[in-house]
């Protein structure tokens, strides 16, 4: 909470060993140790996580930069992928390299996906992907950690499970909504759309294995910066249409 709200942490010096070493196993099991370090750090008996943390961000901030740098090189292409997640998310956080991104996720209209697949190509990026009608593709860097998954449609069309909800986002590519980060202009979703997908991807991840306090945080920070831009109805019908209106208010229960 005091890392979304960029304040320090209150007074833990009452904490013992075993419930520090147990917070930042925490940490580290979900990913948050950067922003968990940044507001506790005065306070840590553990010095040495200082050099754990700042690699973690250090390694965050050469992906960011190298992100921007690829899509102002796809806007110079003449191609505008969706983003989604990822750096969308990360610009919402008080100081956003302390979110970790494992990727960042690209949405391609079909008929752009030949200039982008050249783009990454161009920027220094390949993918061992060799199905041509694969619904995603991953996309790695030679030069620096940035890792692109390239998606053909949001969710896997033959998963049982939710291949159908590609149906809620049939019409994202009439949109041109765009938000602009470190001097760039990204095209993504629409807040309502965004946000959907948000819930979406964190109840694909229940179904499979768990989500995280990362996906959590993300939402409570997207519904709190574009909560007047949102379709808070549309929103709840699509949630029921999928089953997912339960899944949603937990979620939001708790984040706030």
């Amino acid at each position: 909470k005091c890392a979304l709200s960029g304040v320090k942490a209150p007074d833990l010096h009452h904490f013992t060993q075993n419930q520090w070493e147990t917070l930042i196993s925490l940490s580290m099991e979900q990913k948050v140790l950067p922003l968990v370090y940044d507001v506790i750090h005065s306070q840590l008996p553990l010095p040495q996580l200082r050099t754990t943390a700042r690699h973690h961000i250090m390694v965050q901030t050469m992906k960011t930069d190298s992100f921007i740098r690829l899509y102002e090189k796809f806007r110079a292409n003449g191609v505008r992928p969706i983003v989604v997640k990822g750096i969308v998310c990360r610009s919402l956080y008080p100081k956003p390299d302390l979110r970790p991104s494992s990727d960042e996720d690209i949405l391609v209209d079909p008929y752009q996906l030949a200039k982008v697949v050249n783009t990454l190509e161009q920027y220094g990026l390949s993918t061992l992907e060799t199905d041509p009608n694969a619904y995603e593709f991953p996309f790695r860097s030679r030069k620096d950690p940035l890792y692109i998954e390239l998606h053909r449609s949001l969710f896997q069309p033959k998963s049982d499970s939710y291949g159908h909800w590609n149906e809620l986002f049939s019409d994202v590519f009439g949109s041109d909504y765009e938000i602009e980060y470190l001097n760039t202009r990204i095209r993504t979703l629409t807040p309502t759309q965004h946000l959907l997908y948000l819930i979406c991807h964190a109840l694909k991840h229940f179904v499979h294995s768990g989500f995280g306090i990362r996906q959590v945080s993300d939402m409570v920070l997207f519904a709190n910066h574009y909560g007047h831009d949102i379709d808070w109805k549309l929103l709840h019908e699509q949630c029921k249409r999928i089953h997912a209106e339960c899944f949603a208010a937990s979620v939001f229960e708790i984040g706030f």
